[in-house]
């Protein structure tokens, strides 16, 4: 189900610079709507360290920090183009106390219980190991932090005939007319048909010690979780 880091690397990289773009646009705008929530959800439990586990272009660390600047941000992403970008916004809009790594979760060298506040956004999907990232997390959060999650989840093949032809054909359109680049957008199909549901999600991540305390899901395929240690 998950893909090596050179793999999604090579999905990622090419599409870097129009990649915030696309997103907007094939989300009909709605994915800066869903970030502000859960960054909103995150609020609630007054982090002052947190951890953006596959950042891509920093954009939720942008969004949480208008909220409240004085967290200390750390982001993380195996594609270093994706970092690239993300270093050129944070300096842009001023966000203070933010560092940007090029390492993956699963192989992250932080202390334990280090931070104190998780976020992922649009990121699950590509670990390529994800019993071990989440064990990953568990170690590196202090006792009662909260880790939320923001994912395309695997929708049933019947339920919107209308969804299952936007995402097979019209999204790799868009990315293709925005990126020149068909075959990464081909990939985000791909991906959330072979990933898991809400439930699945909710039952794995349960398995590895976290606490479920709030789901909420738009249009059955993005979901919202946010779950505690």
């Amino acid at each position: 189900m998950f893909k090596s880091h050179s793999f999604v690397t090579s999905v990622f990289n090419p599409i870097s610079y129009n990649y915030d773009k696309v997103n907007s646009i094939m989300t009909l705008f709605l994915d800066k709507l869903w970030r502000r929530k859960a960054v909103s959800l995150l609020m609630n439990y007054n982090p002052q360290k947190v951890l953006d586990i596959a950042t891509g272009t920093a954009e939720m660390i942008i969004v949480s920090s208008k909220l409240n600047n004085t967290i200390e941000y750390t982001g993380i992403d195996i594609s270093e183009k994706m970092l690239e970008i993300a270093q050129k916004k944070i300096i842009k809009k001023r966000v203070k106390n933010c560092s940007l790594i090029l390492q993956s979760i699963e192989d992250n060298n932080f202390c334990d219980e280090f931070f104190n506040g998780a976020m992922v956004a649009f990121g699950i999907r590509n670990f390529e190991n994800l019993e071990k990232a989440l064990t990953q997390i568990y170690r590196i959060l202090k006792k009662g932090s909260p880790f939320v999650i923001l994912e395309a989840i695997r929708f049933k093949d019947n339920l919107n005939i209308f969804l299952e032809f936007y995402l097979k054909y019209i999204v790799p359109l868009i990315g293709k007319i925005f990126t020149g680049n068909k075959i990464s957008y081909n990939y985000f199909y791909k991906s959330i048909k072979e990933f898991y549901t809400a439930n699945e999600i909710i039952e794995l991540i349960k398995k590895n010690n976290f606490k479920i305390v709030y789901k909420k899901s738009y249009f059955n395929i993005i979901g919202i979780f946010v779950f505690v240690k």
